[in-house]
């Protein structure tokens, strides 16, 4: 496996960027409308891909399993998953079997090879979303060493964060936190969205370290987080959520304190609670789709003031 600083090499080199993409129209049309959470219009877009060759066909399998996700359908996004890797993968690497006199004999198609990766990948999240940790580790690893070879820095920031959040379900604290750092690298070298991405990992890290009692350490994450959010993409639903984030770290930093130093955890649980206050503004204005968060963002208010009252404040 090479160094992922190596993999960024390569990737640049290669002036690979973003993500894999369909040329066919109503694949193209498709994946909006999944973008877009308009699932009928996909399903519709889907059904008239054409399959002129077995990259189309692949296309074909791949989107009805990231349909099936849509409608969290997980078991049965597997199948067409599956299926779409074994023909991509297939057919990028049907020409290195070539024969020697072939002029193409040893190269490799590198965007079915992409393709295949993105396929594994959803599989990834798709027994992620089953709670098979395990299972999912080893289609995002599968992604990721596909990516090294032929994708871009951007395909391996998501692998890298998808193995960080299987690591983080099977409870390996250490190998999470290990692929977490390794998504802030490539995130930092992302050709898209660079701050969104640097964000995410910050926001997977700091829940990680929240849990690990390293208190001050997931302030810092969390911290960096809502900057980035704040900076690049203010009021929208992740800067406020941001301010969710930073307040959890900042209030339970608090309570580890209170026994030794009531007055630091005051401090800190205090502004937790002022960035409650602003975080429950801006989720109010988000309607049915922050509902989660509203609730999450009240629950840690009632824990905060109930935490303060403890420590006699």
């Amino acid at each position: 496996m090479k160094s992922h600083a190596e993999s960024n090499e390569c990737s640049a080199a290669r002036g690979l960027n973003g993500f894999i993409q369909p040329t066919a129209e109503s694949a193209v049309r498709a994946i909006a409308a999944l973008r877009d959470g308009r699932l009928a219009d996909a399903e519709k877009h889907i059904a008239v891909i054409e399959e002129l060759s077995a990259i189309h066909r692949a296309w074909k399998h791949f989107l009805q399993g990231r349909l099936a996700c849509a409608r969290g359908l997980f078991d049965s996004a597997e199948t067409p998953l599956r299926q779409a890797a074994a023909i991509s993968l297939e057919s990028g690497l049907s020409r290195q079997r070539g024969g020697a006199d072939s002029a193409e004999a040893g190269v490799v198609d590198a965007q079915a090879v992409r393709l295949a990766a993105a396929a594994f990948e959803s599989i990834g999240f798709a027994l992620r979303r089953q709670d098979r940790p395990a299972e999912s580790y080893r289609d995002h690893w599968i992604a990721l060493r596909l990516r090294e070879e032929h994708g871009s820095t951007d395909e391996q920031w998501e692998s890298a964060v998808s193995l960080g959040l299987a690591a983080d379900l099977a409870r390996d604290a250490a190998r999470a936190e290990k692929w977490y750092r390794i998504a802030l690298g490539f995130g930092d070298r992302a050709t898209q969205a660079r701050a969104e991405k640097l964000a995410i990992a910050w926001t997977h890290l700091g829940g990680l370290l929240i849990h690990a009692g390293r208190h001050e350490e997931a302030v810092a994450a969390a911290r960096a987080a809502r900057d980035l959010w704040r900076t690049h993409d203010a009021g929208s639903l992740d800067a406020a959520r941001s301010d969710v984030g930073l307040a959890h770290a900042l209030i339970r930093w608090g309570e580890s304190l209170c026994t030794n130093d009531v007055a630091q955890a005051c401090e800190f649980v205090g502004e937790g609670l002022s960035l409650l206050a602003v975080a429950n503004e801006s989720l109010a204005a988000f309607g049915p789709p922050a509902a989660c968060d509203s609730a999450r963002c009240g629950e840690l208010v009632d824990f905060a003031r109930r935490l303060l009252s403890a420590c006699g404040a």
